[in-house]
């Protein structure tokens, strides 16, 4: 990784501080609001409860099967069950007012984040759109020379295992092996082959052309060889025949 990369990548943690610590305080406030809910539910419960049991102790009083200081004990805790709906609403309120002032940072931080992320992908693309191109180059230079290879010689195409490679192409998809290739035009086309544009590729095919040339005339003196060869054989035969039938 580049040192600018690795610069601006310490320049977006440093942004993203503020941001860090915004999600920290959203969850433990969202962590407040599922306790805060948990208590308003069993304070709830609890206030059922006693409101159930005050009843029926109140209709106890008013027949006269119960007295007032049976009572006291239940109102009391009747008293802090309401105290504490109260203590809960009011932490509610003070939680929502908590969770207002964190949704104004909301836009600012989210600019600042854009900013921020905006400013290393133009970084972080540079750096890899740099290596895709210097990989591309390789990769099509390593091409170029098969095809400058098989040209020179004429002993044909690189090796199946070589051919049969599934290599994509970065503009199109399709495969840099694929047939028909473009490194290879036939031999009466007027346009020039890509891999005589590359220069590593035409040193290759020039050094050994020399190689071609040769293996081109020693082949076609073998098969010359061989049609005269087999003429003979063929001649001789029929001579041997036209003696036999004699």
């Amino acid at each position: 990784m580049k040192p600018e990369t690795q610069k601006q990548i310490a320049a977006t943690l440093k942004a993203f501080k503020p941001i860090e610590a915004y999600i920290a305080q959203k969850k433990k406030i969202a962590a407040a609001f599922d306790a805060l809910e948990e208590k308003v539910a069993r304070t709830g419960a609890e206030h059922k409860s006693f409101l159930q049991k005050a009843g029926a102790l109140e209709a106890k009083r008013l027949l006269g099967e119960a007295s007032d200081a049976d009572a006291q004990v239940l109102d009391t805790d009747l008293i802090a069950v309401r105290d504490q709906q109260d203590r809960l609403s009011a932490a509610r309120q003070a939680l929502e007012l908590q969770q207002a002032e964190l949704d104004h940072r909301v836009k600012p931080l989210y600019e600042a984040a854009g900013q921020a992320i905006g400013d290393l992908r133009r970084v972080i693309e540079t750096d890899l759109d740099q290596e895709m191109r210097q990989a591309a180059s390789m990769l099509t230079s390593i091409v170029n020379r098969l095809y400058a290879f098989r040209h020179a010689t004429g002993i044909g195409l690189p090796s199946r295992e070589i051919m049969d490679m599934k290599i994509p192409s970065v503009v199109d998809g399709t495969n840099l092996f694929q047939e028909p290739a473009r490194f290879h035009p036939r031999n009466d086309s007027v346009i020039e082959a890509a891999w005589e544009k590359d220069k590593d590729a035409k040193a290759l095919h020039d050094s050994l052309q020399a190689f071609g040339t040769a293996y081109s005339i020693l082949h076609r003196d073998e098969r010359r060889v061989d049609d005269a060869q087999r003429q003979a054989e063929r001649d001789s035969e029929q001579l041997h025949a036209g003696h036999v039938g004699a």
